[in-house]
């Protein structure tokens, strides 16, 4: 059997999440699919940390109002929300720990503080990289 790609497998993972974590499936547009494409061109992020950044996105309640997609998740003003409480709330990692014990069976690595920070530098470069405006 061949191997899924990691394209595939956040696909997947984001489907699942969201379905864990808003109760429904979203629609995977050709635009999601692209952009997340380019996340993985820029070869900035590793898989772990965009599932990291996908799960925050998706259980936090600040963003429940958004969406469900990976295209919104790269908009700048998502992506300078998530930087801004990665480097500045001094609870994110409890509540990402949280998230990851509400709707995983620690399937995802707990994060330590300075994780957090290198993850927004990575996210920050990568909004650049892409020119996300």
């Amino acid at each position: 059997m061949k191997e899924k790609t990691t394209h595939r497998k956040l696909i997947e993972f984001f489907s699942n999440t969201t379905l864990k974590t808003r109760g429904f499936r979203p629609r995977i547009s050709p635009k999601d699919a692209k952009q997340l494409k380019n996340i993985l061109d820029a070869n900035i992020m590793q898989q772990t940390q965009i599932e990291k950044m996908i799960l925050y996105f998706l259980a936090d309640k600040n963003y429940r109002n958004l969406g469900p997609s990976i295209a919104t998740i790269m908009s700048s003003t998502v992506l300078n929300s998530l930087i801004n409480k990665m480097r500045n709330r001094e609870q994110f990692d409890k509540e990402l720990d949280g998230y990851v014990t509400r709707y995983f069976s620690s399937s995802i690595q707990i994060i330590q503080k300075e994780q957090t920070v290198d993850i927004a530098s990575q996210l920050e470069a990568l909004k650049n990289k892409l020119s996300i405006k």
